[in-house]
């Protein structure tokens, strides 16, 4: 990919988890607050600072001719500099009171939800998975083959090189080439799913959970949380998705507070003498939905290990919920 040089520097890390969200999972909240980290594929740990951890080079990248490659990046950091501020307030009186910052909260939820390398790769292989069926059907008959062909010269696309149906048909069943998805297109499917998923989120009835005093929640690269609301109820030939009943969105503010959001309106008021089991409990849903790392202020968080019983982060790298595949780092 060429790099084109611009008079002013050209924003390159792009976080798909805001620093300034991260800050709120670090002792100091301020830029030089260490964060603790938990790296399920490396199987380490270490401490760093914010601008170094769920970011992922051009992540927001445009490469359209009169527009500013990191202006979508410019956009977004505009729009955190409002979320900020809500943020602060929503953790500073432990409440969704005031629906101007709970409005803002759920903006942030529904951008993270659609927003990660994790969806992109979804989409991505949808869209790998559907050009590969448009091929197939393309050569699924030489009559097919030519009627194409006779429509795009009608449509004005003439083929530079004609290759012959017996040439085409052999290398799409050898599966002899590769799909590339421009992040510009997966970008602006994810602009427009959007709206539908923040009308999912604003429909969800919602509460806050504070964590329990000398402990507080993680967060990770991957911090908005979907699952069903009765784990153990089967939901047979059904796919989890945002605008299902019976599933809950959970979403850690900061280390000393999460939102909890769903359909149905019998949420739980959460009782001070099982705080910490909440907590804990809290914790490794988290942490098990993570695409490969997990944020906290320290390594004494707590946890709910396999066998139910409260653990300190220390030892989370062992747990089989935290345990993912090995890949490239590249």
């Amino acid at each position: 990919m060429t790099i084109k040089t611009h008079k002013n520097p050209v924003a390159r890390n792009h976080h798909f988890v805001p620093q300034f969200y991260l800050r709120g999972f670090t002792h100091t909240r301020n830029r030089q607050g260490k964060i603790f980290v938990v790296d399920a594929i490396a199987e380490k740990s270490f401490e760093t600072v914010a601008r170094n951890i769920a970011a992922e080079k051009d992540f927001n990248r445009l490469d359209i001719e009169g527009i500013e490659p990191d202006s979508l990046e410019k956009s977004l950091a505009g729009f955190e500099g409002l979320l900020a501020p809500a943020l602060q307030r929503i953790n500073a009186s432990q409440s969704l009171d005031s629906e101007d910052d709970k409005i803002m909260l759920l903006n942030l939820i529904a951008r993270l939800a659609i927003s990660n390398p994790r969806w992109r790769s979804r989409i991505n292989n949808v869209q790998e998975k559907s050009c590969k069926m448009v091929s197939e059907v393309f050569v699924s008959s030489e009559k097919m083959y030519e009627s194409t062909i006779k429509n795009m010269k009608k449509n004005g696309y003439e083929p530079k090189n004609e290759v012959s149906y017996e040439n085409l048909k052999k290398f799409v069943d050898d599966e002899s080439y590769t799909i590339d998805i421009p992040r510009e297109r997966t970008i602006r499917l994810e602009l427009e799913v959007f709206e539908d998923i923040l009308k999912c989120m604003a429909y969800r009835n919602w509460t806050v959970v504070p964590a329990a005093a000398g402990t507080g929640f993680i967060t990770s690269d991957h911090p908005v949380c979907l699952l069903w609301s009765e784990p153990n109820e089967p939901a047979i030939h059904r796919h989890i998705g945002f605008g299902l009943r019976g599933t809950d969105v959970i979403f850690p503010v900061s280390n000393k507070l999460l939102v909890l959001g769903r359909f149905e309106d019998n949420l739980k008021k959460w009782k001070s003498d099982k705080i910490i089991h909440h907590t804990a409990c809290f914790n490794s849903v988290i942490a098990s939905c993570a695409e490969r790392q997990i944020y906290s202020a320290d390594e004494n968080f707590l946890y709910l290990n396999t066998e139910g019983n409260l653990s300190k982060g220390s030892s989370i790298i062992d747990q089989p919920f935290l345990r993912r595949s090995k890949q490239s780092d590249d």
